[in-house]
């Protein structure tokens, strides 16, 4: 890492331009697609799951009933 942190500050800042335009542009990419993410998309796509609970009482009931199969296992 010394290495390549010595390496860096010997650059010129016509040399390092390049590199800090892409870490520009991937700082203001990373803003924007946070803002999208807190959101509930990101990259165009819904971040709601597509599984919903089922919130029937009688399927949770049967749920958690303990069932004859059940107890001869415990």
């Amino acid at each position: 890492m010394k290495a390549v942190s010595f390496k860096w500050q010997r650059l010129s800042k016509e040399q390092k331009h390049p590199f800090e335009n892409t870490a520009n542009e991937d700082k203001q990419r990373y803003d924007r697609e946070s803002v999208d993410f807190k959101k509930g998309s990101f990259q165009g796509r819904n971040m709601t799951p597509l599984i919903k609970l089922q919130t029937d009482s009688e399927y949770v009931s049967q749920a958690l009933e303990l069932s004859d199969d059940l107890l001869q296992f415990l």
